[in-house]
């Protein structure tokens, strides 16, 4: 059984790309034979050679089109986003797995007339939230949950940071007006208090360790992501030792958990976990509840009373479930199940 990867023809790197190369990873780390299909350009696709994957350009994967052309007995993942990407699969009647890693593009881009209801295809979730939709919500049939990992070697705790200057790393790229709205009531908040001013630092166009070295200087991240399958940089500024703040974009309540008593809860039955409440979270959109709790983050950043102390621990406890052994494990389950369940 050849597993088979969709590499979509994005213009640069994405959270979702990186993940399915580290699905690869872990399946070769499994035993599986796996193969990377896509185009030369697509984001790392050329790189991936130095590290022993198979490259099958897109075209050769058609049924007598080349030797990477698919056959009955393999296994083909593509993106929910990129449906017409199953398209030699389905044409070799190989078996499909759509990686459903937001919930909000699992129909953004069927063609008019086309229902995954119809087609032959199964879904991986990338969380537990985004498996609720696809199965419970969309009714279309789900096989499992493989979710991403952190480098928890990269991302982890800086040194020991003062309080006397709060620090709050932001992403623009995640709903910028929105986050630049929290941050002016915030700062009047805090204004009207007598409060000194926190320092806001934004993260852009950085390379991983770059990132990891500013969220590792933080005190606080603000998550202004929404809609999100399951958001990474919450989870690595857990792992940088910051206190989140914000968003869940309804996939983050894989691992969020209020610390706090807030106003917003999520009507989803969270799955148990080992860990308790790592963070402050409003509704996706919330403005205002946003910037109330970010104003109560700060305080407790000042304060470095046990409860912030409590938080943050909840909160590494929590990166450290996302680890490369944790995936491999359930890319192993997975697959192991798949290939039981193969003619």
């Amino acid at each position: 059984m050849r597993t088979v990867i969709a590499i979509p023809p994005m213009p640069r790197m994405t959270g979702g790309i990186a993940v399915l190369y580290q699905m690869a990873g872990r399946l070769r780390e499994c035993g599986y034979e796996v193969a990377l299909a896509g185009a030369a350009e697509a984001p790392g696709f050329a790189e991936q050679a130095a590290r022993g994957f198979t490259l099958l350009p897109w075209e050769t994967l058609a049924p007598r089109r080349g030797s990477g052309a698919l056959r009955p007995d393999d296994v083909l993942v593509a993106a929910e986003g990129w449906p017409n990407m199953t398209a030699p699969a389905l044409a070799a009647k190989s078996r499909v797995l759509v990686y459903a890693q937001n919930w909000a593009y699992v129909f953004s881009a069927l063609p008019e007339g086309i229902s995954w209801h119809t087609l032959p295809v199964s879904f991986l979730a990338v969380s537990q939230p985004v498996a609720h939709f696809v199965e419970a919500m969309a009714k279309l049939p789900l096989a499992g949950i493989v979710r991403p990992s952190i480098d928890t070697a990269l991302f982890r705790p800086g040194p020991a940071k003062t309080s006397r200057l709060v620090r709050i790393a932001w992403m623009p790229r995640k709903n910028k007006a929105l986050a630049e709205q929290i941050r002016r009531i915030a700062e009047a908040m805090e204004q009207g208090r007598g409060a000194s001013r926190a320092e806001w630092v934004e993260i852009r166009n950085m390379p991983p360790p770059e990132v990891a070295r500013t969220l590792g200087s933080c005190h606080i991240f603000l998550a202004t992501g929404f809609p999100e399958g399951c958001p990474l940089p919450p989870l690595e500024a857990m792992a940088s030792g910051c206190l989140v703040v914000g968003f869940s974009g309804f996939g983050g309540w894989d691992y969020m958990r209020q610390a706090e008593d807030s106003r917003y809860s999520t009507y989803l039955a969270l799955r148990d976990v080992p860990w308790g409440g790592n963070g402050l979270f409003a509704s996706d959109g919330d403005v205002i509840e946003a910037s109330t709790l970010l104003v109560r983050a700060v305080c407790m950043v000042r304060e470095q009373g046990p409860r912030y102390a409590a938080i943050r621990e909840e909160a590494l406890c929590t990166a450290a479930a996302y680890s490369l052994d944790a995936q491999r494990e359930e890319v192993r389950v997975l697959w192991d199940a798949l290939a039981r369940g193969m003619p």
